[in-house]
């Protein structure tokens, strides 16, 4: 199992134990491969991106995107071989008039060969000022040819993501939260749709955790599978298969 959506709370003490806790949590679970989304606003002040993460541990570092160092905070997180970025629109309160920096920013990630994530949740006061899946839109409309992973699959504008994704094979997106969050609701329903639509490809699981356990995540993703009859081999596509797929294309370069 991969797990392409998965935090952990960083103690503030010496980087290598948390990353053996982490190491223990994985094989705990039995989980090959973790993205880790490190989304503190001190992660590049404390400079996580140096660490030695093993083979086991993926890191994403949250950028800021008003920073006046970004382009020298997206050099230094390529040199020390950081390959995946984190954008929260709404944690950020990145807003409509942001997004042509966004935009910029994006273009300095892929000169740099490395991916955008873009958060797909929304939430608090900003609900309708802030929005993952169209600003994911909005700079896929400004020529970014690398690939693209919306996080949480938009939530409740699932739809508007399959539609982005029948015209950008280069947006892909995770089910992280959404499926314990919206359970009992008709978004679950659209996920079914949208995951059978794609043939459940360029769709990963992500558990969130913390913010909801694995136990959970994993038992709520069992539930759904097994409700709308998702078969075996869809099953592994989105725990396993089309992430190592993902990686091997864009990461190892080998596809």
């Amino acid at each position: 199992m991969i797990d392409v959506h998965y935090h952990y709370h960083f103690c503030g003490g010496e980087i290598a134990e948390d990353i053996k806790k982490i190491g223990q949590q994985l094989e705990q679970y039995q989980i090959e491969k973790a993205l880790l989304h490190i989304i503190s606003e001190d992660s590049m002040d404390k400079k996580y991106y140096t660490a030695d993460w093993g083979n086991r541990i993926i890191p994403s570092i949250m950028v800021n995107p008003f920073s006046k160092n970004m382009e020298n905070d997206i050099k230094n997180l390529s040199e020390h071989g950081i390959r995946f970025v984190k954008l929260l629109p709404y944690e950020q309160m990145i807003k409509r008039e942001h997004y042509d920096k966004v935009a910029n920013l994006c273009k300095c990630i892929e000169q740099y060969g490395m991916i955008v994530v873009i958060c797909g949740s929304y939430g608090s006061e900003l609900i309708y000022q802030t929005n993952g899946v169209e600003l994911t839109e909005y700079v896929l409309r400004h020529h970014i040819k690398s690939p693209v992973i919306l996080a949480h699959g938009g939530m409740v504008k699932v739809l508007d993501t399959l539609s982005l994704m029948m015209v950008y094979d280069n947006l892909y997106m995770d089910i992280a939260y959404t499926l314990p969050f919206w359970w009992g609701s008709s978004v679950i329903t659209d996920y079914a749709f949208v995951l059978h639509k794609l043939n459940y490809e360029r769709t990963f699981f992500g558990s969130d955790a913390p913010y909801y356990s694995l136990e959970e995540a994993l038992h709520y993703f069992e539930l759904f599978c097994s409700t709308y009859h998702i078969e075996q081999s869809n099953k592994e596509k989105l725990m396993k298969t089309n992430f190592n797929l993902f990686y091997e294309k864009y990461v190892n370069g080998v596809l």
